[in-house]
């Protein structure tokens, strides 16, 4: 009945994004605060008794409180033998996933308009017209017949890695220049750096801050045999950068183990933003398939609307890959991957004894199907598999452990 009624209000607007209605433009009525919403800036909701006939809508903003006041205290049994705990009969996770920036993350009412965002891009993304080889001088290649290269600054003598990336389309660059832009606006301790960026000679050249090596070299090195507390750590340290993003409403859309990249100091911190978008109020949520087949989410396998979500199923599967070696359905050809994510149950630990009650609870918060019902990122650094995790000095230790064991192989 709402529908047929709001559809008769041929001057109305949404009251979140200001978006005219046109006659026929589809409307929905708030079930709470009983305002007019587009379909992007809403929910509907099956009716859980009348699901075929009538469907429930809300607003973003009444939708979040609606989720947030049915939060559940609950209490889980606990197996002392993991982790050496000392021995109780119940342990009680008691609504560990409270956070004050979880709101944030997922409130899609303080959204920039993309007018906003390509002025925020003109204004503070800056790209030089010189040539980077007067201002950097190239040591050596990284990589094998990559076009990044390991290089130090003449004045200053800082180490850089320097990306040079060829463009014969416009499409090309503007894709390449959106990357430069997300990374110059993204300054976190958990995301590599970009200190400079220049348009030379229909090159495009990117010096980024210079890191040891990616994640896949470790566990290629460590196959199927990294600890669970170093894994913690991982995940925990990947999780403040995906939290920092998600807050300013960006999606990477491409986490997996080749885009995480470690230091000798025990830094962990995303790479390789050329998947990245940046959600506005006029396109709040997006359509496109893209990313890594293996680490894809469902929702975006499928070609459905998503958002900073799909992070989050990526970041299972990449702790799924830390553990095993490699992610599920890695044998498959890339379509059939994509088609076994969305058809079949999430995916779980290969050996369920080896690994704790933590960490199998971790994943099964990331890897919901259901986008509405995963975890944010904030919500997981609170959870105890990331509790428990090493410290910095012991994942330092892991690390040059196995450079030396890596040196004596050589």
């Amino acid at each position: 009945m709402d529908t047929i009624t709001t559809n008769s209000r041929r001057s109305s607007e949404c009251t979140n994004c200001h978006y005219v209605f046109k006659f026929f433009s589809k409307k929905r009525k708030c079930k709470i605060c009983k305002n007019i919403f587009c379909k992007r800036c809403s929910i509907s909701k099956k009716h859980y008794l009348l699901w075929p006939l009538k469907s429930c809508h809300y607003c973003l903003s009444c939708y979040q409180s609606k989720q947030q006041q049915s939060c559940i205290i609950f209490e889980r049994r606990y197996t002392p033998e993991y982790n050496g705990e000392p021995e109780s009969p119940l342990f009680q996770i008691n609504n560990y996933s409270h956070c004050s920036d979880d709101l944030d993350e997922e409130n899609l009412t303080n959204l920039i308009s993309s007018k906003q965002y390509k002025q925020l891009m003109k204004n503070k993304v800056k790209v030089s017209s010189k040539d980077p080889l007067k201002e950097y001088a190239i040591s050596s290649r990284i990589g094998d017949g990559g076009s990044v290269f390991r290089a130090t600054n003449k004045k200053t003598g800082q180490e850089v890695a320097l990306k040079r990336v060829k463009f014969q389309e416009k499409e090309q660059k503007t894709q390449i220049l959106n990357e430069i832009g997300i990374l110059q606006l993204s300054k976190h301790e958990n995301i590599i750096e970009c200190y400079k960026a220049f348009e030379y000679k229909s090159e495009i050249w990117v010096a980024v801050e210079a890191m040891k090596c990616n994640l896949t070299a470790l566990i290629k090195d460590n196959y199927g045999r990294i600890p669970e507390n170093i894994i913690g750590y991982i995940c925990g340290e990947i999780l403040k950068g995906l939290s920092w993003l998600h807050q300013e409403h960006r999606i990477h859309r491409d986490i997996k183990s080749d885009n995480i990249l470690l230091s000798t100091e025990g830094s962990i911190k995303l790479n390789d933003f050329g998947f990245s978008v940046q959600l506005t109020c006029d396109n709040s949520s997006r359509k496109t398939i893209i990313g890594t087949p293996y680490w894809m989410a469902p929702e975006v396998a499928e070609g459905k609307c998503y958002g900073i979500k799909c992070d989050i199923w990526s970041l299972g599967i990449l702790a799924i890959e830390i553990a095993e070696g490699d992610p599920p359905f890695i044998n498959e050809p890339p379509m059939k991957a994509m088609a076994y994510i969305t058809q079949m149950p999430a995916p779980q630990l290969g050996s369920q004894n080896r690994w704790s009650y933590f960490f199998t609870d971790f994943l099964s918060e990331c890897l919901k199907k259901d986008p509405y019902e995963r975890a944010t990122a904030c919500k997981l650094k609170k959870h105890p598999f990331i509790k428990n995790a090493c410290t910095i000095g012991e994942f330092k230790q892991f690390l040059s452990d196995w450079e030396r064991s890596r040196k004596e192989l050589a």
